[in-house]
C-alpha cells in the first residue's frame, strides 16, 4: 500500500475544492494542529490483509482520499482477471464490501472523513477504460464505498469516471 501524508497549518486551508463543482468543508477539531491529508491505495493486493489503517489513524488524518485501487474487484491473486466485460457485478461489489467490512478500515472510516478517484482495478479488470460495459454500475458501487452523498455532481454526471 502507498501511502503519502500532507501537512498544512489550519489557519491557511480550512477549505478547498475538490472539483470546480463541490466544496468539501472539513471539520477542524483543533485549530492549533496542522490540516492533515492522507493518501493512499493498492489496498489488499494479493488479498494481503494487514493493519496498516490503525497506523494511519494515529496520525488523526482530517480526510482520507483513495486514489485507486481500493478494492481490488479482479483477482489479482489468482490472475484471473479478464478485459471482455465478462467481470460478475456481485464479485466486483463483494470486493469493495471486504474492504469496507474490514474491521481496522471500517474503524478508520468511521473517524475520518474519505473521498476518492479510482483507478483500473476498482473498474473491474486490470486496465479497464471507457469501453467497460459495466462501468457504470462498478462506478455506482464504488461513489456507495466511498460514501458520496446522493445528489452530488459526481452521482449525476453521466459517462465519466471517477475524478
Amino acid at each position: 500500500m502507498i501511502i503519502v501524508y500532507f501537512t498544512f497549518l489550519a489557519s491557511l486551508l480550512p477549505t478547498f475544492n475538490t472539483r470546480p463543482t463541490v466544496t468539501l468543508n472539513l471539520s477542524l477539531d483543533d485549530e492549533d494542529r496542522p490540516l492533515t491529508l492522507a493518501f493512499g491505495s493498492c489496498y489488499r493486493i494479493l488479498d494481503l490483509k494487514n493493519n496498516i489503517f490503525d497506523v494511519i489513524g494515529q496520525n488523526r488524518p482530517h480526510l482520507w482520499t483513495w486514489m485507486g485501487d481500493a478494492a481490488y474487484t479482479d483477482n489479482v491473486l489468482k490472475a484471473q482477471w479478464v478485459t471482455d466485460n465478462s467481470m460478475d457485478l456481485a464479485y466486483i461489489k463483494s470486493r469493495f464490501d471486504l474492504t469496507r467490512d474490514d474491521p481496522v478500515y471500517a474503524r478508520f472510516a468511521n473517524k475520518t472523513p474519505v473521498i476518492g478517484v479510482w483507478d483500473d482495478h476498482d473498474i473491474g479488470c486490470n486496465n479497464a477504460d471507457k469501453t467497460f460495459s459495466k462501468k457504470k454500475d462498478v462506478r455506482d458501487m464504488f461513489l456507495d464505498f466511498i460514501g458520496e452523498p446522493e445528489g452530488t455532481a459526481r452521482r449525476t454526471e453521466k459517462d465519466t469516471g471517477v475524478y
